[in-house]
């Protein structure tokens, strides 16, 4: 999967084929690539060749265990976020194998809201949105005399 280096890759990993998923399309909406995969065993398959930025696992989806997924993609990308999604009320072990829970149901808004907190700020958009308050500052700061034309 060739990607373009601007946008984030998201490793999702749902137990529905792509066209029944609720995780992805609000993903792809927002401008991720997403890798999906409805097989635990080929994401970590992939995994073990791709670098994605932040890993979403929908638990409550999956025929097969989780937390020993997530304990398996953790060894192999030790650094890489991942947002475990379960059903409401189901208590599995307790192990560090995700940064963030999520229990079910939730809105597309609020996994979203979760991937912006794992994820640190795209340094390219972090620069236009420095520039833009920069120049909004500065220009709010300024007497209407330095605007004329010389």
């Amino acid at each position: 999967m060739q990607a373009e280096s601007s946008r984030r890759i998201i490793l999702l990993i749902e137990g529905v084929p792509d066209s029944e998923s609720s995780l992805m399309h609000p993903l792809v909406n927002a401008g991720f690539t997403v890798a999906s995969f409805v097989s635990g065993r080929e994401a970590v398959s992939w995994s073990q060749e791709h670098q994605p930025d932040l890993i979403v696992m929908d638990a409550s989806s999956m025929r097969s265990n989780g937390v020993r997924i997530s304990r398996r993609l953790r060894g192999i990308l030790a650094e890489t976020p991942i947002i475990y999604c379960r059903s409401e009320g189901v208590i599995e072990e307790p192990a560090a194998t995700a940064d963030i829970y999520l229990e079910q149901p939730f809105t597309g808004r609020k996994l979203l809201n979760r991937v912006k907190d794992l994820l640190p700020a795209d340094p390219a958009q972090e620069e236009i949105r420095n520039w833009r308050c920069f120049w909004r500052n500065s220009c709010a700061t300024r007497s209407p005399s330095l605007h004329a034309a010389s």
